[in-house]
């Protein structure tokens, strides 16, 4: 009997290797790897929102975050530049936008 059952357990085990070896994915080429900053590159705007500052996804009309800070409280030709709106590529240059303009 236990010879009978490790010779089943010895053929499972062989069938899962089995199993894993011929259902794996392979792929001649491997997709390329983008940068950080490619995979992070949206598109985003920061711009006056009653009276605010607020961060826009490109293109859109409802922002995506309002920050606590108020455009009367900048320096006049920040408060400019936000009422133009202030374009940022990547997450990364958004982050450092709301840190000049927020902080």
């Amino acid at each position: 009997m236990k010879k009978l059952l490790a010779a089943t357990g010895l053929i499972l085990i062989t069938c899962v290797c089995a199993e894993a070896i011929y259902t794996s994915p392979v792929s001649a080429d491997p997709p390329p790897e983008a940068s950080s900053e490619e995979t992070q590159s949206v598109g985003y705007l920061l711009r006056d929102y009653n009276g605010k500052i607020a961060v826009f996804k490109a293109g859109e009309d409802k922002p995506l975050k309002i920050t606590s800070t108020h455009i009367a409280s900048l320096p006049k030709q920040d408060a400019k530049k936000l009422k133009a709106g202030i374009s940022a590529d990547t997450r990364q240059e958004l982050e450092k936008a709301l840190e000049d303009y927020c902080s």
